[in-house]
């Protein structure tokens, strides 16, 4: 009886964020925030001390892995979902993503693409993320162009660590690292370009030609020697294809 009364209360204990899916994609990802489990003094989940025993609960629950992540800042949030081209190109930009590999959630003006190893079946999606990032990156552009309502954007990438539950066909990524938060720094401080991380860019070098800008690297090219320039090319024109 102990054991269930503390089995059912840690369940109940443990919130989870539901992202809303963008139209077009099937389910949402749901991210456990271990800064969600709340003390009984109110304050700011930034503020929040989370105990050691509750972070192993989450962990033992799970499998660490490394994952990559994508994060795109949407800055006229509002203008764009009210303009159904930019809707429609923003929910096949993001589909793409899911196709190869990415599970896709919106979080307000974020839309956030998670690759991991459990997912892709590759231990490494460093080159897989970039390359992801780089071909959002040159289709909004690209949309921009030409559309009435432009797309205000920029686009983070990061690497760390999560905490992956697999229960059948259903995955929960908890974040033990603020892989997310830095994803979205990194996204926010971005103009219409993909910034890389510190942690990211040390994976990148020799591979991607990056410029520093601040604290972060701008990913300014893949070289056409690399696999995946042909695996871009492949992404832009499903798109255009759509």
């Amino acid at each position: 009886m102990g054991i269930v009364v503390v089995f059912v209360y840690k369940k109940i204990r443990r919130g989870n964020f539901v992202g809303k899916i963008p139209q077009g994609l099937k389910k949402a990802v749901k991210f456990k925030k271990l800064n969600d489990i709340k003390p009984p003094v109110m304050a700011k989940p930034e503020n929040q001390k989370i105990s050691s025993k509750a972070v192993q609960n989450v962990i033992e629950s799970g499998s660490r892995e490394r994952v990559n992540v994508v994060s795109l800042k949407i800055k006229n949030n509002r203008e764009t979902v009210e303009d159904k081209k930019a809707a429609h190109v923003l929910n096949k930009v993001l589909l793409n993503a899911k196709n190869h590999g990415g599970k896709v959630y919106v979080d307000g003006d974020y839309r956030i693409v998670v690759f991991a190893p459990v997912l892709t079946k590759e231990i490494d999606n460093t080159m897989r993320s970039v390359s992801v990032a780089k071909a959002i990156e040159r289709m909004l552009k690209a949309y921009n162009k030409s559309a009435h309502t432009k797309i205000d954007f920029g686009i983070g990438t990061h690497i760390g660590e999560m905490v992956v539950e697999q229960n059948r066909h259903k995955f929960k990524f908890t974040s033990i690292g603020g892989v997310i938060i830095n994803a979205k720094r990194a996204a926010e401080a971005a103009v219409e370009a993909v910034l890389a991380t510190e942690p990211l860019h040390g994976r990148i070098v020799g591979k991607v030609k990056t410029k520093r800008t601040g604290r972060y690297w701008e990913v300014m090219s893949i070289p056409k020697r690399e696999d995946y320039e042909e695996f871009i090319h492949n992404f832009l024109e499903r798109i255009k294809s759509d």
